[in-house]
């Protein structure tokens, strides 16, 4: 929709998504609006809503698979292990507005990296940068989690590769790929889900395996 009055021109776009893969609705809401004036200016909101019919008292997480310009986000019901929304990618800046404002989620969990005694180039330390911005703008907890924790909780070893996370996956919401993703007309839970959403949301599940295991064992929770 395209509104001109004289020399200020608004762009206004709203996209809903509704996924029917799930007893709660969830839409996903991106709002766009360009103002024109005499210092041109460009802002952009996302925002993820949640419809559901649950109680409050339930803990949803964020987790992130940090990049240098662009970002997996997955949000994540701890207590019910349901995956709630996925935004396989989204930038860096989009995903600052975000944090800096309440979504419905309890805390936030990073990826983290971690260095392994090779060299590494300027991508390395660009994401880490932005993971520095991310939990300076994180209005709830923030949590950072190594690569390998993820790969030890979910596969049982350190050095398990990116196919043996998301087979874990996969079975874990499964059993196998037909029933965790499902099709088009008889979706699964992961349905949807791309790209590296798949490791946002392996930070997610291995996030929440180990806080069940902290209280299964009397020990303090994460938040």
């Amino acid at each position: 929709m395209e509104k001109k009055t004289g020399k200020r021109r608004i762009y206004m776009t709203i996209y809903i998504c509704r996924w029917r893969c799930r007893p709660s609705s969830i839409y996903k809401i991106i709002y766009h609006r360009r103002v024109n004036r005499s210092r041109e200016e460009e802002i952009r909101l996302t925002g993820i809503v949640l419809r559901t019919d649950d109680k409050g008292d339930q803990m949803k997480i964020a987790a992130i698979d940090p990049g240098t310009e662009m970002s997996a986000l997955v949000i994540y019901d701890c207590s019910e292990n349901r995956l709630l929304a996925c935004e396989a990618a989204i930038r860096n800046v989009e995903l600052v507005r975000t944090l800096s404002d309440p979504g419905g989620w309890d805390a936030v969990v990073i990826e983290m990296v971690a260095g392994y005694g090779m060299p590494v180039g300027a991508e390395v330390f660009e994401t880490c940068v932005w993971i520095g911005r991310f939990i300076q703008a994180s209005s709830c907890p923030v949590h950072r989690m190594l690569r390998r924790e993820v790969k030890l909780s979910l596969c049982g070893i350190c050095n398990a590769k990116d196919a043996n996370v998301r087979q874990a996956l996969l079975d874990h919401f499964g059993p196998g790929r037909a029933s965790a993703v499902g099709t088009r007309g008889t979706p699964g839970p992961l349905y949807g889900v791309c790209g590296d959403g798949w490791s946002a949301l392996a930070v997610a599940v291995a996030w929440t395996q180990r806080e069940q295991e902290k209280t299964a064992r009397g020990g303090p929770r994460g938040l």
